[in-house]
């Protein structure tokens, strides 16, 4: 469910640099299967999402 949502941008698919919300999803989705804490994944997801347009301008 949350695949089309990251890779697919304007009805194309996104798989540049540019995709933050992608990136961001790899490490979140890393320490999902290795921790198994819904709050640490969305912790660290939205903390990376945050970084990531604060320091990217995105």
């Amino acid at each position: 469910m949350l695949a089309p949502a990251l890779v697919l941008r304007e009805g194309s698919f996104d798989f540049g640099m540019d995709n933050l919300f992608l990136w961001a999803a790899i490490p979140a989705f890393a320490l999902a299967i290795k921790t198994r804490s819904f709050f640490g994944t969305v912790a660290l997801g939205m903390g990376l999402v945050a970084a990531g347009r604060y320091f990217l301008g995105g």
